[in-house]
């Protein structure tokens, strides 16, 4: 103990003598603050030779602005105050154009296609002004609470949950959403009545046929906010930040690396009936999306045919579900091209054929998804395809 003293003493000995104990006589401003700064640094020192840090807790000053005292506190001790680990929020206008406009550079040029937000007005003024042919979305789970907060009935925040999801026709959303009014008596409640104005923005009725990818939340960005926060944390200097960052990338990295390895190593077990399309998805398809596939593929088992009208090169199917002719759906199949277009409009939502028409491939003895179904972002290949020679990248 001794020695560690003594070692201590020889190594901070200039500490001790040149300014960590200063003399009232000489109360200048900046020879105070420099004594302190001293003292800090002494502190500091010593700290870490007993490997712990030290921090300045809270600064004392007269009523002129002098300072008269420091308190200098473990780095572990207590909390500290708000201010000192986090950004206050600049969620302006002018803040938003910025970050979209920075987006926008980082893209090339590129503007977005569709765009989920959770309905703040600064963002939706900024979006308009940046991207104005932008498809805007209103985050699902935002509204769920909206929903609750606002109405304060879990029996309405179940029902205008299953109307906000639910995959209708138009004029069957609107019946629903009166006949859900109606039964809460909600007709005059503001929130309500600015909701329905905005419906375009979070019905799935509204926005069946624009290509979202199956997202309706900004859940994938929260869970990307959980893997980062397991390496990195607030109380982190710049040097010990990137280096736990890029432990966390290595890690992203890796799952990557063993996703790839499955989509294209494993060879998933068929289980429909119709397996030559199954096998087909499964050679085509990442691992993730083939297991979507697979559930239109097994469903497609449960459509029938009504009718079929054939005109010129454009042949017409009503398909309808086993036990359920109430649900028509119409599938146009033009031969020439192999185009198919149903009216549920899956396909331009997610990107991926849709029961219906899985179920007109199998009436025409077609064995391989036409390549006007096959979306490319989807696929096995799309990486080699944005991949060069160096095996950089490539930003299309």
């Amino acid at each position: 103990m001794m020695n560690e003293q003594n070692k201590f003493e020889k190594d901070f000995g200039d500490e001790f003598t040149e300014g960590a104990y200063f003399s009232e006589s000489d109360p200048s401003e900046d020879t105070l603050e420099a004594a302190y700064g001293l003292a800090f640094d002494f502190y500091l020192k010593y700290s870490k030779s007993k490997g712990f840090s030290a921090r300045m807790i809270k600064t004392f000053k007269n009523s002129i602005g002098e300072i008269y005292k420091q308190n200098f506190v473990c780095h572990r001790q207590g909390f500290r105050e708000k201010k000192y680990y986090t950004m206050e929020k600049n969620e302006t206008i002018d803040t938003y154009i910025w970050l979209l406009r920075q987006l926008m550079f980082a893209m090339k040029g590129k503007t977005l296609t569709l765009i989920i937000t959770d309905g703040a007005m600064a963002i939706r003024n900024a979006v308009r002004d940046v991207f104005p042919e932008v498809r805007h979305r209103l985050y699902a789970w935002h509204l769920i609470r909206n929903a609750t907060s606002n109405v304060g009935n879990p029996a309405f925040t179940y029902k205008f949950r299953k109307i906000m999801l639910g995959d209708y026709e138009i004029p069957v959303f609107k019946r629903k959403w009166v006949q859900l009014i109606e039964e809460f008596g909600l007709e005059d409640k503001p929130w309500v009545n600015n909701m329905y104005e905005e419906k375009h923005m979070w019905a799935t009725a509204y926005i069946r046929g624009k290509f979202f990818a199956g997202f309706r939340t900004t859940s994938r960005c929260q869970v990307l906010h959980s893997v980062v926060a397991r390496y990195v944390g607030s109380q982190y200097d710049l040097i010990s930040f990137v280096e736990h960052f890029q432990r966390c990338v290595s890690h992203l990295r890796f799952k990557e690396f063993n996703a790839d390895y499955e989509s294209t190593h494993a060879v998933p077990v068929m289980q429909t009936c119709i397996e030559l399309l199954e096998r087909f998805a499964a050679e085509v398809y990442t691992h993730e999306i083939f297991l979507l596939i697979w559930s239109f593929l097994s469903r497609a088992g449960s459509m029938r045919v009504l009718n079929i009208e054939n005109n010129n090169d454009c042949s017409k199917y009503i398909v309808c579900k086993h036990g359920r002719p109430d649900f028509l759906w119409t599938i146009e199949f033009h031969q020439e091209e192999m185009i198919f277009m149903c009216s549920c409009l899956r396909m331009e939502l997610f990107g991926i054929p849709c029961e219906h028409i899985v179920k007109v491939l199998v009436d025409r003895h077609i064995c391989e998804i036409p390549p006007s179904l096959v979306l490319d972002r989807w696929t096995k290949k799309v990486k080699s395809a944005l991949n060069d020679a160096s095996g950089f990248t490539r930003v299309l």
